[in-house]
């Protein structure tokens, strides 16, 4: 990385950040990743040279960290674009699903700020494919900067740091996450969001294309991840699902547990 943009130089300028050293530790954690991409084992390990990177270029991160802040910024200005149309019209935002699968993006994640920009975030909760996405984020960690844990150990390791508690990996890539999942993901957000009047709407993703023999939505899965977003205080709902649509099975299943959440 040799220079950044205009604008990134003026939010960094702000911000006091030095931009040529937050450069030079990008090229220097670039050249760690391919060394360990390489084969080649640094003395103490991976995970104490990447810590050691990072304290010795703070900077760096913190250059990373004006990104989520720009993107904030940019839903502040649609969403006073949007209420200039229409007052009735309400805003909300796609938390991605990286959110969970990666530590170091959770790390940089504050929803304080989109209180005051938006209605509701629509936290996304990928439960059938959740494992599958986990150990594809898991594989590219293990093998660019922290492959100190062998493959078998990382997933768990990965549950450990993000406070949840689930099935062993080679059960949970053929069975999904379990529904417990769900509500700790709208409890993250709730949490997030505290003492704002802000909604969140739980983004049960529903049939996610997954490898053969894998995880699939199924009508009972569906109806287990329904209730348990309600249950777990999430506001609302959406059901986000493959480009082709959702089955009418996992679609009457979602519309069951609506009722029954109603109904108690």
């Amino acid at each position: 990385m040799n220079r950044f943009c205009p604008h990134c130089d003026a939010k960094a300028h702000q911000r006091r950040i030095a931009l040529e050293r937050a450069g030079e530790g990008f090229r220097v954690l670039g050249q760690s990743v391919r060394a360990r991409r390489a084969g080649q084992q640094p003395v103490d390990g991976r995970i104490v040279a990447f810590l050691g990177i990072l304290i010795r270029y703070p900077r760096s991160s913190r250059g990373s960290h004006c990104a989520t802040t720009a993107s904030v910024n940019a839903t502040g200005s649609l969403a006073n674009g949007t209420s200039q149309i229409s007052l009735q019209v309400q805003v909300g935002w796609h938390i991605s699903h990286n959110n969970w699968f990666r530590p170091f993006h959770r790390s940089q994640q504050d929803l304080q700020p989109l209180a005051n920009c938006s209605d509701f975030p629509k936290i996304v909760m990928v439960h059938n494919a959740a494992e599958e996405h986990m150990a594809t984020s898991m594989d590219s960690i293990q093998q660019q900067l922290i492959g100190d844990p062998s493959g078998e150990q990382a997933p768990g390791l990965h549950c450990r740091m993000m406070n949840c508690a689930e099935r062993g990996y080679e059960q949970t890539l053929y069975t999904g996450f379990s529904a417990d999942y769900v509500p700790s993901e709208a409890r993250w957000a709730l949490a997030g969001l505290a003492g704002s009047r802000t909604q969140i709407s739980a983004g049960t993703v529903i049939e996610i294309p997954t490898k053969p023999h894998h995880s699939r939505s199924t009508p009972s899965g569906t109806k287990a991840a329904v209730l348990a977003a309600l249950c777990g205080a999430a506001h609302g709902l959406l059901l986000p699902g493959r480009d082709s649509g959702i089955s009418l099975a996992n679609l009457a299943a979602a519309g069951e547990a609506v009722r029954e959440f109603v109904a108690t």
